[in-house]
């Protein structure tokens, strides 16, 4: 039996208000396991769930239907990426995924990503910007740049390894 809408909802905002109080977006996949065990014995989540399927499926949903959408709710998205950099009135071109980024009509390349892959997104911005002439990597901005991508010392290595491939400019976002 599916999950009613309204039940949904309800429960989505439950875990999103919860998962923001958790910094979810930071923990590591241990921390996040134990809260997922927690919200599926939870009475205000779990047990309700339950109501509409087994046990064992309950933890999935709440990762695939509640919490999906929460995680990409926090992710950068084109606008975002354009209103950072002070390209609002600039026009896209030409959109990527993995890692994402696009181009814009001038030919400027701009990616982004966690700063965990910094050398796959920097390295992407790169090949992209290789494909024409016309082309220039721009800008790369790194998010969740906390840990040791938080210190000075491994942002000189991110912002070494960007001046050598022609990138622009490189921004490290929390």
């Amino acid at each position: 039996m599916p999950v009613p809408k309204h039940i949904r909802e309800e429960l989505s905002q439950i875990i999103w208000k919860e998962a923001d109080e958790l910094d979810w977006i930071h923990l590591n996949i241990h921390e996040k396991s134990g809260q997922y065990k927690i919200w599926a014995k939870d009475e205000r989540i779990g047990q309700i769930l339950s109501r509409y399927m087994s046990v064992e499926r309950v933890h999935p949903y709440i990762k695939d239907s509640l919490l999906k959408p929460y995680a990409k709710s926090k992710k950068l998205e084109r606008d975002d990426v354009l209103e950072l950099l002070g390209l609002g009135s600039k026009k896209v071109a030409q959109e990527y995924i993995k890692p994402l980024g696009f181009s814009l009509e001038d030919g400027k390349i701009i990616c982004w990503g966690r700063a965990l892959d910094w050398k796959i997104v920097l390295l992407s911005t790169f090949e992209r910007a290789q494909e024409r002439t016309s082309y220039e990597a721009f800008s790369v901005i790194l998010t969740d740049s906390h840990g040791k991508f938080s210190s000075m010392k491994y942002q000189n290595i991110v912002q070494d390894a960007s001046t050598k491939l022609g990138i622009e400019s490189i921004h490290f976002t929390k």
